[in-house]
């Protein structure tokens, strides 16, 4: 019966799931520290085998945090909103300039809201900007212009508030914020218009993501005959619905009154539109169109649907916002790229706005870009499943995204395999985009704009909304996942070693070499202490280079089997070793005296195996094993106190069944020296070997896996080399 149980306490590891426990709560806890919020634990295994990042590009990709840089009106006058000090010094400066300040004159109507004020009592002063017209100071606000500002401030439901020069606290749509702080430069915000000009809303159509366009219709107590309808979206959503342009014709602002008149919409006025939406994408902007139309009040009805008032619209002009990329991204995405992972952008933005933010981050490399590698949301979701897995590669970026794109894109990646299925992260912040998130194999939503819905479908949720920290926890996934390998291998070696100390000299007739005890407390405390150590493990320098390690690794893949195999047989060959020599070349000693020798020296063996479970292949004196403090540390608690439970009296006899060592501390010392040296000459033979043989045969094996799953998937015919190379890891 005692050896039944101490052979079954030697089997099962009961430190594993208490030293699981702990890794993973002590991984949560660092993502948490790094604003990675894990919701589900599953998430963490997830990380380190990603293949696909689909991201979002606003907030996430880039700062979100964007300014209307031009202002684009019919006949390619361009307006910027530039900083004085950018103002050239032939112009007549702003009598005020220390704090930034601007001096904006707005066109004078018959109410106060467009007086001319003083710079220092201008609310505009606060924002630190100017509206230039060819370098130079606007004094009188076109009338163009204005009535451009007049639908930026009224077709938009965001809310600002400054608090000092430059800074303001803002709540909404980040597109919505930078029309609205645009409307402050120029003294037109939304509750001085609603308060002097447009004093009832009469309907309000909400941006939709999938026609990607807002209206609202306001009464204007300046205009007793109509009601005023204002339209804002994407430029190729909104002018297709317009017949007619307002054509300013004092574009520069240097007389007041009002220079403008609707024209007929030609297609020479649409080319230059398009060119001028063009031009600003390709700057890496995010391009609205504003519009509006007049509608008589005798014929206005107040359950007038969206179809009915978004036609025959005057086109206003273009406002290109600037969201310049994060601090950051572009390593990110650099790191990602080496370590094997596809960064893939998914915005509603332009196709051109998409393409130039994907080349300044990264996620097109310079001088590679091909056809396909930008698409149209329209044109990707017309692809049949036969086209997707006909594709050599699926786009890296997809403009004019919809949720319903974003869960096609899911479930293309799914379907093409490289070994396995993809391994694909989906962002999203709005309520559409949990089923895609849900879709996908680790969800993130964003914590600062995203939707409860959306976050109640993550798998992790981003505190700061940034695509860094998706690779910084892709980082400490993959960290989490070696980590758990390392201990898993060291656990499961002792185990097996202990497994076989016990067996073997029952079969050959002699008394147990430990008994129950102390194999408790080797299983419980020592091992543990050690495992422990080994989960907090500092990530390896390569641990997000794709070259020199596997896409996709198995906990137990057949190395690790091996390698637990191999060491747990020379764990229990050295102390079946010093326990035959004190049986058989000393029979007067002690039972006792014995299991303590065996005891001790499977610990202090142990304590090396931690050292060598560190890395795979990598002798343990290469590795940099001065970097292992928490290791350091469990060797000393190791140490201190499996000789207390030699020495301290009572204690040794009474609950250990053992007593204090002397000259037996020589084969406890022998056996550690034989341990090293066994494990190096083990590993050195299997480097060898791996370097000669096995690539060959290795290459061999992926060469025909890919043969296999041609016909089904064409991308695998273009693996690159180094993927199939998989085996090499240092």
């Amino acid at each position: 019966m005692k050896y039944a149980i101490t052979v079954a306490v030697s089997i099962i590891p009961e430190s594993l799931m208490s030293v699981l426990t702990l890794t993973i709560g002590l991984g949560v806890r660092q993502m948490a520290k790094a604003n990675a919020i894990i919701r589900k634990l599953t998430a963490l295994e997830t990380l380190g085998s990603l293949t696909d990042i689909c991201s979002d590009k606003t907030g996430t990709l880039t700062e979100g945090k964007m300014f209307v840089n031009k202002l684009m009106l019919p006949g390619g006058h361009s307006y910027s909103i530039t900083r004085i000090e950018d103002v050239p010094e032939q112009q007549e400066a702003p009598q005020i300039s220390l704090d930034k300040d601007i001096e904006l004159i707005v066109e004078e109507p018959p109410n106060d809201l467009y007086q001319e004020k003083p710079a220092r009592e201008s609310r505009s002063s606060i924002t630190g900007t100017l509206l230039t017209f060819g370098g130079f100071e606007v004094k009188h606000l076109p009338s163009g212009v204005r009535m451009l500002i007049h639908v930026a401030a009224l077709c938009n439901t965001s809310s600002v508030r400054f608090h000092q020069i430059g800074e303001h606290v803002s709540t909404g749509d980040p597109t919505e914020i930078a029309l609205s702080v645009l409307t402050f430069t120029v003294d037109m915000s939304k509750g001085d218009l609603e308060q002097y000009m447009y004093p009832n809303m009469l309907k309000e159509f909400p941006f939709d993501s999938s026609i990607k366009r807002m209206t609202v219709i306001y009464d204007n107590n300046m205009d007793k005959d109509h009601y005023y309808v204002m339209t804002k979206g994407a430029v190729d959503r909104v002018l297709p619905l317009c017949n007619r342009y307002l054509q300013d014709h004092d574009p520069s602002g240097t007389r007041k009154g009002n220079h403008s008149s609707e024209q007929e919409l030609n297609e020479d006025v649409l080319s230059q539109i398009r060119k001028d939406n063009d031009a600003l994408a390709e700057q890496g902007m995010r391009v609205l169109c504003l519009t509006f139309k007049k509608i008589p009040r005798e014929s206005y009805d107040q359950d007038v649907t969206r179809d009915q008032v978004e036609n025959d619209l005057v086109f206003l002009g273009l406002a290109g916002i600037q969201d310049p990329p994060r601090a950051g991204v572009a390593d990110a995405v650099k790191t990602c790229h080496n370590a094997g992972i596809k960064v893939r952008m998914v915005t509603g933005d332009h196709p051109s706005t998409a393409r130039a933010i994907a080349k300044q981050i990264g996620i097109i490399p310079e001088g590679e870009l091909q056809d396909g590698m930008v698409m149209k949301a329209t044109d990707f979701d017309a692809l049949t499943e036969q086209q997707l897995s006909e594709m050599k590669e699926l786009p890296v970026v997809i403009a004019r995204c919809s949720p319903q794109t974003k869960v096609k894109l899911v479930d293309a990646l799914h379907a093409r395999k490289f070994g396995d299925k993809r391994v694909v992260v989906m962002t999203g912040d709005g309520v559409n985009d949990a089923p895609a998130i849900s879709r996908s194999d680790v969800g993130v939503a964003m914590g600062k704009a995203g939707s409860d819905v959306t976050k109640e479908s993550s798998d992790i949720v981003l505190a700061d909304d940034n695509f860094v920290t998706i690779v910084r926890a892709v980082r400490k996934g993959r960290r989490i996942g070696d980590n758990i390998r390392k201990f898993l291998t060291f656990l499961l070696c002792g185990n097996a070693a202990q497994a076989l100390i016990l067996v073997v000299p029952v079969l050959a007739g002699l008394h147990m070499p430990m008994n129950p005890i102390q194999v408790l407390w080797l299983n419980i405390v020592i091992s543990a202490a050690f495992a422990i150590a080994l989960g907090v493990e500092p990530a390896s320098k390569n641990i997000m280079n794709l070259k020199k390690r596997r896409v996709k690794e198995p906990t137990f893949s057949f190395e690790t089997i091996f390698d637990i195999f191999i060491y747990g047989a020379i764990m229990a060959c050295i102390v079946l070793l010093v326990y035959f020599c004190m049986t058989i070349m000393w029979l007067q000693r002690d039972v006792t005296i014995t299991q303590s020798t065996c005891a001790t020296t499977l610990a202090f063996v142990t304590l090396a195996h931690s050292y060598n479970c560190r890395n795979a292949r990598k002798s343990m004196f290469k590795n940099h094993p001065w970097r292992s403090y928490a290791l350091h540390v469990a060797v000393i608690f190791a140490i201190a106190t499996q000789c207390m439970t030699l020495y301290i009296p009572w204690v040794n006899y009474q609950i250990f069944h053992q007593t204090g060592l002397a000259e037996e501390w020589g084969f406890v010392g022998s056996g550690f020296v034989i341990f090293i040296v066994t494990v190096e000459v083990y590993k050195f033979i299997k480097r060898w070997f791996i370097k000669l043989v096995g690539r060959r045969v290795m290459n061999k094996y992926y060469d025909w896996r890919r043969s296999r799953s041609k016909a089904s998937n064409p991308e695998d015919q273009n693996v690159p080399e180094e993927l199939t190379n998989v085996h090499v890891i240092n």
